[in-house]
């Protein structure tokens, strides 16, 4: 619930409260899921290392 309450804009504090959890324990558990901004930061280096001259 508390991954699933993430990727709905939920913040993991609301989403944790409400599941019963201690937000501090729940982000060590709950947050396995990557979010759009790092799949965004992996595709952006991925096509810098594509185009360097070093390769």
């Amino acid at each position: 619930m508390d991954t699933y309450g993430q990727d709905l804009g939920f913040t993991l504090t609301q989403v944790s409260l409400r599941a019963g959890h201690d937000p501090a324990v729940a982000a060590r558990h709950y947050v396995g899921r990557v979010n759009q901004t790092d799949i965004e930061i992996v595709d952006g280096l991925s096509q810098l290392l594509q185009t360097a001259d070093f390769w």
